[in-house]
């Protein structure tokens, strides 16, 4: 499922929930997701958690939010599938990667800076290496997440990634390059937000597409 999540983005809730209940896993991103994240989205979905409190709503906008709110209950396995906060040395290596493209950003955007253009584009060349990065690594957890529900009795047959738009054009390249089908759900957004667009000096959607699956696997 692609959704929109600039500012203030939101799915409507009943639209999320009908489709949480309709398939028997739930896969959901999250950079820099911590343990405490994931037994949050776990107790929801399996009724052991009603509600939240104002202080574990803090940290999340209202795009997530309303994932949150929609998991209450639909007791399935939800899993967050993205590089954590509280990993591995490699994890925490991609992490520090990752924020390198704020920084090239941030400086490209100074009225004083010398090389605004060189900037631009190793933000974005960053971001492209970042996103191909993480986009297998969320294949490889969801791999392994799937792997451990079998060994339990619990064969996932239709699972459910929740990702925002842009991974929704580029994941389903990386599947088939597995020869894993898979299909593309746009949701119903009360509010799809204003995104903050990263000026890159090229295609991003091309890039990230073609850099991921034209190696020999």
């Amino acid at each position: 499922m692609g959704v929109s999540h600039g500012q203030d983005a939101e799915i409507d809730k009943r639209y999320l929930q009908k489709s949480f209940l309709s398939h028997d896993s739930l896969f959901l991103e999250g950079l820099g997701h911590s343990q405490s994240d994931r037994d949050l989205v776990w107790d929801l979905s399996a009724g052991n958690k009603s509600g939240m409190s104002d202080d574990e709503l803090g940290p999340f906008n209202s795009f997530n939010r309303s994932k949150l709110s929609a998991l209450e209950g639909v007791n399935k396995p939800v899993y967050i599938t993205d590089i954590s906060s509280d990993g591995e040395d490699y994890e925490r290596s991609l992490m520090e990667w990752g924020s390198l493209f704020d920084q090239f950003r941030d400086q490209s955007e100074q009225p004083e800076a010398s090389n605004q253009e060189g900037l631009k584009l190793a933000a974005g060349i960053n971001l492209v290496g970042t996103t191909i990065l993480r986009e297998w690594y969320m294949i490889g957890g969801i791999g392994y997440e799937l792997s451990t529900l079998q060994q339990a009795n619990h064969k996932s047959s239709s699972p459910l990634f929740v990702v925002g738009k842009l991974h929704a054009e580029t994941l389903p390249m990386k599947l088939k390059a597995l020869g894993v089908k898979s299909s593309v759900i746009l949701p119903r957004m009360n509010n799809a937000g204003i995104r903050d667009p990263a000026d890159i000096p090229f295609d991003f959607i091309q890039a990230v597409a073609e850099c991921a699956t034209q190696t020999d696997l």
